[in-house]
């Protein structure tokens, strides 16, 4: 299935692959789609799998003035109901991790795993939340310049220095991701669901199963998930030789990681 389905005032637009009773659900990045997801969709064949273009990204439609946690999770929990889609696992890379801790913080009967992949629970001090801000107003102000100028931008930061070593066509997809989006809703989605707007769930965060993904030359992030693993008493595991997009450099390894949870959880 391929197309979009109507909940509130947004057109999702969804692609749903294979016909297993498992299914498992995508939340990608930051001025990502869906399509970041495919190269792991050849070897999960054990899965219905589901990817959505989330609100302000790909081509997701909406007449929203502005986004939040609040309102995509319930327009996302909607969408769910629509599709049929009761119990799945949940996979969120980034931005989609936190929006997938927020559904699952709000509507935990429909999540059996949650895997977050390089991604935090939240801001502790007001000097971390006023820091990120700042760093979204330029954000924005590149988006603003033009799409191209913000592609430039981005891909330069040093979070995702690693994705330069990938193959040409790899990151020419991953550029014509960002480029494809539409400026005035990647903006609502970076003021929305920025971790500046994020509430800091480390302390009441209750769900249980889950798994936390990092590459470990991804330095800051694998430091605030060695916290969350602490906490929430889960795994951690780290990927060799990755940054902070670890689906995109090594997906045979996310792969692996997501049909061992599915093993151990048949062996439960």
């Amino acid at each position: 299935m391929k197309g979009y389905v109507t909940v509130g005032k947004a057109d999702f637009y969804v692609e749903i692959y294979g016909t297993a009773s498992k299914t498992l659900v995508f939340f990608h990045g930051f001025s990502q789609t869906h399509e970041t997801f495919y190269p792991l969709l050849q070897n999960l064949k054990t899965y219905k799998v589901v990817l959505v273009d989330l609100l302000g990204h790909g081509k997701t439609r909406d007449e929203y003035e502005s986004y939040s946690f609040e309102l995509l999770v319930t327009l996302l929990e909607a969408l769910f109901e629509k599709l049929g889609l009761f119990t799945f696992d949940l996979y969120g890379y980034s931005m989609g991790a936190r929006v997938a801790m927020h559904f699952c913080r709000s509507y935990p009967q429909r999540v059996d795993h949650l895997l977050l992949e390089s991604s935090s629970a939240g801001l502790k001090s007001y000097e971390e939340v006023e820091s990120r801000v700042i760093q979204d107003q330029n954000v924005e102000a590149k988006i603003i310049e033009g799409l191209e100028q913000f592609n430039e931008f981005w891909k330069s930061l040093p979070l995702f220095s690693r994705l330069k070593n990938l193959s040409i066509e790899k990151q020419e997809n991953i550029e014509r991701m960002r480029l494809s989006q539409n400026p005035k809703n990647l903006i609502k989605a970076l003021k929305g669901f920025s971790i500046a707007k994020q509430k800091n769930l480390l302390e009441e965060f209750q769900f249980k199963k889950i798994c936390l993904i990092a590459g470990k030359e991804d330095l800051k992030y694998c430091q605030i998930m060695q916290e969350m693993a602490h906490k929430w008493s889960a795994p951690l595991l780290s990927v060799e030789n990755a940054g902070h997009n670890v689906h995109i450099e090594h997906p045979l390894e996310i792969v692996e990681i997501i049909q061992n949870i599915s093993v151990k959880s048949k062996m439960i």
